[in-house]
């Protein structure tokens, strides 16, 4: 094997551990966005049961009012 198919070889396993982390990386924002909205979710619905006024739910929950109103 010759020099340039050692380097090609090497730069495409570089590749490879960099869009394995590039997706674990992502995987995990994603999953704790998800938390984050699931979070703010449940905290809105038990503001929205104690009678707590729809824009100031938004205000604390940073959820919009449509999504509230949906609750």
């Amino acid at each position: 094997m010759g020099i340039e198919e050692m380097l090609l070889a090497e730069a495409k396993e570089e590749g490879k551990i960099e869009g394995k982390l590039q997706g674990k990386l992502e995987g995990k924002l994603e999953g704790k966005l998800e938390g984050e909205l699931e979070k703010a979710l449940a905290i809105a619905t038990e503001m929205k049961k104690d009678g707590i006024p729809k824009e100031q739910i938004a205000r604390f929950t940073k959820l919009p009012v449509e999504e509230i109103e949906k609750l």
